[in-house]
């Protein structure tokens, strides 16, 4: 016979490991649909066609209108990903706000994109 105190102990695991598995499955359907973010992405979709964040978009923006001279313009209606093959990944993360998020988030469009960032 299970006694009072037994049976509280193993209601008390049983909640815990239904919160664990809830927990779980939240991180697990935030990484399924960051899967397909970029899905769909080819390197003559134009930059402000893709899902990208705003971090990574200002920080491409900034990059391509001080290192090559464009015009906002020019980025917004011209650059494509086939054009962030031009980005020096070196350079790129030493831009302030360049963290690691935004660098991963930068190779994760270059590698759908089908392009090769430089060094």
């Amino acid at each position: 016979m299970v006694s009072y105190e037994e049976y509280c102990q193993a209601v008390q695991v049983i909640k815990e490991y239904k919160l664990q598995l809830e927990t779980d499955l939240d991180k697990l359907n935030t990484e399924v649909n960051d899967l397909g973010k970029f899905a769909s992405v080819t390197s003559e979709t134009k930059m402000i066609e893709t899902n990208c964040s705003v971090r990574l978009w200002n920080l491409m923006r900034d990059y391509f209108l001080t290192e090559y001279d464009l015009d906002s313009y020019k980025f917004y209606n011209e650059i494509r990903v086939s054009d962030l093959s031009k980005i020096s990944l070196s350079k790129f993360s030493k831009r302030r706000n360049a963290g690691k998020g935004a660098i991963e988030e930068l190779q994760e469009l270059c590698f759908y994109g089908g392009v090769n960032l430089q060094p």
